[in-house]
Formats: structure tokens, sequence, C-alpha cells
């Protein structure tokens, strides 16, 4: 088989690809915004991580991690203080979920 006759068949097999894939559709050009930080950062996942940081900062004010009070400030948290355990519940599941989507 010649040189020629291989590179005519391989660029018929990237044609090929080229329009079964619909590789052609990813070559657009990138906004000026899309440079930006907070952009590239995500809304979504910059309010994930304020909400995870307020929370763990909020929840660490109740938690005691000396051997003798760990217990009994972990059963506080989950019982005594409902909202934390509503805090901790709903946070919870959001992580489960983006972990598991099938959850």
């Amino acid at each position: 088989m010649s040189v020629e006759s291989q590179l005519s068949r391989r660029s018929s097999i990237g044609s090929w690809l080229q329009e079964r894939l619909g590789l052609d559709g990813l070559q657009y050009p990138v906004p000026a915004h899309a440079n930006a930080l907070p952009y590239t950062l995500g809304g979504v996942t910059l309010t994930g991580f304020v909400l995870l940081s307020l929370t763990g900062i909020f929840l660490a004010q109740f938690y005691h991690p000396h051997p003798d009070d760990a217990h009994a400030s972990v059963v506080y948290i989950i019982t005594g203080a409902a909202s934390l355990a509503l805090a901790s519940a709903v946070l919870g599941v959001w992580l489960i979920r983006r972990k598991d989507p099938s959850a």
C-alpha cells in the first residue's frame, strides 16, 4: 500500500468521524467574559463552597473535640439544636446527591 493511499484513507476516516460525531460544533470563539474568575469557578460551585464554609464554622461552635465531650456535643448538634440538624441534613443530602446523581 502506498503512502498516498494511506493518507487518503486516514483523511476519509477523519472526515467520517467529524461528520458522525459533530466535532465541528465544538469550534467556537470563547467570549471575553469567560476568562473572568467568577465565570471560571462557576456560581454554583462558589455558592456551595460558601454554604459549606458557613455551616462548617457554625457547627464548629458547638462541637467539642475532647474525648470526654465529643459524643455529647454530637448528640446535642443532632437532637438539641433543631436548626443545626436541619442545616446539616439539607447539606448532607445535597452533598450525597452531588456525588451520586442516581440517589
